[in-house]
């Protein structure tokens, strides 16, 4: 994050899933534009991920604010689908029960 032509102070910046639940939050956050800001959420999850920032007393400075390199990691466990078990159980099943008929 960045400010143009200056500094800038938001209020907050919430990170939301897709039930609009806060997942992270941070309060107020100085914004400078010689310097980046970057932000280590601590690992949150979801569907859906919303970044909201509280522009709230920028008026008409909120303009002046830019966000870039936002990155996102995936998971390095796999999470077992339950429709994958499910088709393999059926599979195991119907070549048991076609070979009991022969």
């Amino acid at each position: 994050m960045a400010a143009f032509g200056g500094g800038e102070v938001l209020p907050g910046i919430n990170i939301l899933d897709q039930n609009d639940t806060v997942l992270w939050s941070i309060g107020s956050t100085s914004i400078s534009g010689s310097a980046r800001n970057s932000f280590d959420t601590g690992g949150v999850f979801a569907q859906s991920l919303t970044i909201a920032m509280d522009l709230t007393g920028l008026d008409g400075r909120s303009d002046n604010i830019g966000i870039d390199n936002v990155h996102f990691a995936q998971r390095t466990s796999a999470i077992p689908e339950p429709a994958g078990a499910s088709l393999i159980v059926a599979g195991a099943l119907s070549l048991l029960c076609r070979r009991r008929r022969k």
